[in-house]
């Protein structure tokens, strides 16, 4: 059995570690998944986009976001 995070009860590892893959529930009650980052500091999720000139972070709205896991709590074969 995979141990999701309860967000925002349980906060993501600091910027740094692999990826985060997150569950967001909209209000229409779909569900989608994500693979982010996460910023301590900012206490943000983010993804990593490009400027034209270099890799910036692009910080997204954590209102849906149900769960979290750190891609290396998966079980990989």
């Amino acid at each position: 059995m995979i141990a999701w995070h309860k967000y925002p009860d349980e906060e993501p590892p600091a910027e740094g570690d692999n990826g985060i893959i997150t569950i967001t529930k909209k209000s229409n009650g779909s569900v989608s998944v994500h693979a982010l980052s996460y910023d301590d500091d900012m206490k943000q999720f983010y993804w990593n986009g490009c400027d034209g000139v270099g890799w910036l972070p692009a910080y997204i709205s954590d209102e849906n976001i149900t769960h979290w896991i750190n891609i290396n709590e998966l079980p990989l074969p």
